[in-house]
């Protein structure tokens, strides 16, 4: 459903009690809080895609969907403050840590400055996309949540702004595939070209 301008999703989507993937696209109007109320009826859903639809906030109603394999919220800049180290950013984000079946995750255009803290739950995340994030790294300890994603094997980082790739990476015994095309005009410095040689590897 993209550009629809829909104010609630339309009850007859719970009829569908097959339907494993759902997109709701550049709706730029705010859904109706009771929008999301459908989602946990939506059992049979594995990938999910809410992209440019002004969140603020995940909404909460995320958490049932714990068999969801694929989530993408890019393009929801207002998520971008959210992913500090107060207590209203876990708020925000805190259905993540509830979403431990995902091995996907696109948290593209976001306007990220760090990772949210509930990504560290996701045990299973193979593949994390933070495309167009032009200010991820900036504040502190902006990459921590890496270290906990054991699983992960690939990893965005297209038009992040970064000219170092995050300590987080170097884990002894793991191979990644890194994405870093036109990360920043200066490029990186010698030893992380080797680096970043090596990890592509994976």
């Amino acid at each position: 459903m993209e550009g629809c301008q829909l104010k609630q999703l339309p009850e007859e989507l719970t009829a569908l009690e097959g339907l494993a993937s759902l997109g709701i696209m550049h709706n730029e109007a705010p859904l109706d809080e009771a929008t999301w109320q459908l989602l946990p009826r939506l059992k049979a859903l594995t990938a999910l895609k809410i992209k440019g639809c002004s969140l603020s906030a995940l909404p909460p109603q995320l958490s049932a969907l714990t068999q969801l394999a694929y989530l993408s919220v890019g393009g929801n800049d207002g998520l971008g403050n959210k992913a500090d180290i107060s207590n209203s950013s876990h708020k925000a984000w805190a259905p993540l840590q509830h979403l431990t079946a995902l091995t996907g995750l696109k948290l593209d255009g976001c306007d990220l400055r760090r990772l949210p803290r509930a990504l560290a739950s996701l045990c299973q995340l193979r593949k994390l996309s933070l495309y167009g994030n032009s200010q991820m790294g900036r504040g502190p300890d902006s990459w921590e949540p890496l270290a906990a994603l054991t699983a992960l094997k690939n990893l965005g980082l297209s038009q992040c702004g970064i000219h170092r790739l995050p300590g987080q990476l170097s884990v002894k015994g793991k191979d990644y595939s890194v994405a870093t095309w036109g990360l920043a005009p200066w490029g990186f410095p010698k030893e992380d070209n080797q680096w970043l040689t090596c990890l592509r590897r994976g």
